[in-house]
């Protein structure tokens, strides 16, 4: 098991994201302990999944477990989840710390059970070398490329992170695979009909964000005050995009607009640069499949170029998960290709 600890300051947050309480809260990642709240405390095995977002941490929780009553009094109704907000910019080091626990845990349960079998000679696992966090590699077929499924990076055999790709990752608002930042989304205006101010957060990719801008800037340029945030707002999305990656957010714009030809173009594109990149292959599955449930005419053909974009990408990544759970989301679908 992983030696590191951290300590950190924390407070319970509501269904509405809100604090439950002004003060933080004594918190502890540990070994020994698992993770340690307040007075409580959660064991490394009792967590299913964790996931990060700016300074909230969400924690599902296996069902069924035991808690303490702090903990317990603050799960989320009808789930399992408990979602705590971490202090001093500590969120990114706790979530890492939860997950090199988590999968070390995971990889020993996993060469245990292959030992009881007389087969621990097929263990196998790398670590990564982003976030640390223990990759199970067993029965897993031989690729350009590993998946890691805690920070969502791609790194190659010598344990090298894929090229400019840190801030790349399948964005969960559309789907597709570009670079995913923190974006604002200001609303202000009073037109006739409708009057709105409004300012939250997306985390999502810079095609989303685009279409954020779009929405909000010709109505808050008729009130000053919403401006800046839509200047902000395009500065922030031509900024930092990697030459390897240039008109990605263009393609995957016109493939979700069902504009599947002039995407082509720049995907082909981009396949020269990025030949072996499981998340381009994956975005081509994807807009393939959006074009056959677009066309009656052509559904069969976008489904067999679907397919075998969604087949190359496991070629360059056989533990890809964005094509692995695609794949399994539509297991209902009979897909048909033809035998040339």
């Amino acid at each position: 098991m992983p030696s590191s600890y951290l300590n950190f300051r924390f407070r319970y947050l509501d269904t509405q994201g809100k604090p439950n309480s002004f003060f933080y809260r004594q918190a502890r990642i540990d070994e020994g302990i698992g993770i340690r709240l307040d007075t409580d405390t959660i064991s490394i095995a009792d967590i299913h999944e964790v996931s990060r977002y700016e300074t909230h941490i969400a924690l599902i929780l296996r069902p069924y477990i035991s808690l303490g009553k702090s903990i317990a009094d603050n799960i989320i109704p009808n789930t399992s989840s408990l979602i705590i907000e971490v202090a001093d910019d500590l969120a990114a080091d706790a979530k890492s710390a939860i997950d090199q626990h988590r999968s070390t845990w995971e990889v020993y349960l996993k060469k245990d059970e292959l030992i009881k079998q007389n087969k621990g000679y097929l263990f196998k696992a790398m670590q990564c070398p982003e976030c640390e966090a223990w990759i199970d590699q067993t029965d897993i077929k031989e690729t350009p490329y590993i998946y890691c499924k805690y920070c969502e990076i791609l790194f190659d055999k010598h344990n090298e992170v894929m090229p400019k790709s840190e801030n790349y990752k399948v964005c969960s608002e559309c789907n597709y695979y570009n670079r995913v930042q923190s974006y604002p989304e200001f609303h202000f205006y009073a037109l006739p009909s409708h009057t709105k101010a409004k300012y939250q957060k997306h985390y999502c990719c810079d095609t989303c964000a685009q279409r954020y801008h779009e929405q909000t800037a010709w109505r808050n340029g008729l009130y000053l005050v919403g401006i800046p945030f839509n200047i902000y707002l395009k500065n922030k999305m031509s900024k930092g995009t990697s030459q390897l990656y240039e008109g990605l957010t263009e393609a995957n714009r016109l493939a979700q607009d069902g504009n599947l030809k002039e995407a082509d173009v720049i995907y082909s594109a981009l396949l020269m640069r990025n030949e072996t990149h499981p998340g381009i292959l994956y975005n081509l599955g994807l807009a393939h499949f959006k074009a056959a449930q677009d066309s009656d005419e052509n559904r069969i053909l976008h489904l067999e170029k679907s397919y075998r974009y969604f087949e190359k990408s496991l070629d360059m990544c056989s533990n890809y998960q964005p094509t692995l759970d695609f794949l399994k989301f539509y297991k209902g679908l009979v897909w048909k290709v033809r035998v040339n």
